[in-house]
């Protein structure tokens, strides 16, 4: 058999336990694979306690690269690469190539200090010692050139797999109220502290006080997580009246089902590694207009902003802009979702492959 051009050493990929999580990297080694590549893919198994978890990744990523002189693609750099800078120290020959993903670049406030040094410590000597670092944006690509001091020239954009254009496109949408005042509003993504699921459900506490929005509207949190239950409680009378539910991580189908059902869509995270954000881009080619408080990610995708209401600098100006989204016309809303569209193209899963091709060279 022949031996692998390329291995992916990632702490996040799909298993049975978690079929969700780290899809991007399973869809990125697809991708690679389908464009002729032979690669081959190390990931975490979660089946055990996460120290032992850690102890069997890291012993069976060692011993593999300790021979390998082909390239160790390595997803999430601070947990995955340890074993990885040890083997290279054994075997110059092997070429390691990182992709940062958010935190593990750029650590989060509430992770604690002794946590974020140690995450900075290993982002640094893995930065020695590969030959490619590549990022999720532009946006992001300035933040770490400048933060660790890195030859721009090393450092390559690919928006972690992209976005599978032929999937998340623009549906028939369901028959809807002629009331112009009935929207549906959405937001995804796990609901842990700094992703907004909490911040989005004070807002709309407030927003459903206003007379005019106090009927008409109706929202769907999709996703699981410590902050879920705290926001419901907020919520609880609108989830009693059917404006508000909450529904678990679901399939891809359905979830494209939701996007397209949806006239707006909330990104809301407050995190520092918030790198790029997949599912803004889920949610526009599905034909949602998106709202979003400024990070990086919304910075890259949200440049073309002609209503000015995309882009949010805190709460209150979060609530303030959602409401006047919600005001506008269908057709206005439509207007805008095409011109993120056409800017976000090259997003599209395709392109992205065809780049990251090139780059694992």
């Amino acid at each position: 058999m022949s031996k692998p051009e390329v291995i992916y050493i990632t702490n996040m990929y799909p298993s049975e336990e978690r079929p969700y999580y780290g899809t991007f990297v399973q869809n990125s080694f697809k991708k690679i694979t389908q464009l002729g590549r032979y690669a081959a893919v190390i990931a975490l198994n979660n089946n055990k306690s996460k120290l032992m978890s850690y102890i069997f990744f890291y012993c069976k990523t060692f011993s593999r690269l300790v021979r390998f002189d082909g390239i160790a693609y390595i997803h999430y750099v601070t947990h995955s690469a340890p074993p990885a800078l040890v083997a290279k120290l054994f075997n110059p020959k092997l070429k390691i190539i990182l992709h940062f993903h958010g935190s593990d670049a750029f650590p989060e406030k509430n992770e604690g200090n002794f946590r974020r040094k140690i995450k900075k410590i290993i982002a640094k000597s893995a930065i020695r010692l590969s030959y490619k670092i590549v990022v999720p944006s532009d946006e992001f690509k300035g933040k770490i050139v400048e933060a660790y001091g890195i030859d721009g020239g090393a450092v390559f954009v690919n928006a972690s797999a992209g976005v599978d254009a032929s999937l998340f496109k623009k549906g028939a949408r369901k028959q809807r109220s002629a009331d112009e005042s009935s929207k549906k509003i959405l937001f995804v993504g796990r609901m842990i502290d700094g992703k907004g699921a909490l911040l989005f459900a004070r807002i709309l506490a407030e927003i459903f006080k206003l007379p005019e929005m106090s009927t008409g509207v109706s929202v769907t949190f999709v996703g699981q997580g410590p902050e879920k239950q705290s926001a419901q409680k907020i919520l609880e009378n609108h989830i009693a009246s059917g404006s508000v539910g909450f529904v678990d991580f679901v399939s891809q189908a359905e979830l494209v089902r939701y996007y397209q059902e949806a006239d707006i869509f909330i990104f809301a995270s407050t995190r520092e590694g918030e790198s790029l954000g997949l599912v803004l881009i889920e949610a526009i080619f599905c034909g949602a207009v998106p709202i979003a408080l400024r990070n990086v990610a919304a910075s890259s995708i949200l440049k073309s902003d002609s209503s000015g209401f995309l882009v949010a600098e805190s709460e209150n100006d979060m609530k303030e802009k959602l409401v006047k989204l919600l005001r506008l016309k269908r057709e206005e809303l439509e207007l805008i979702n095409s011109e993120l569209i056409e800017e976000n193209k090259k997003y599209d899963a395709e392109q992205v492959g065809l780049s990251l091709n090139e780059i694992l060279q």
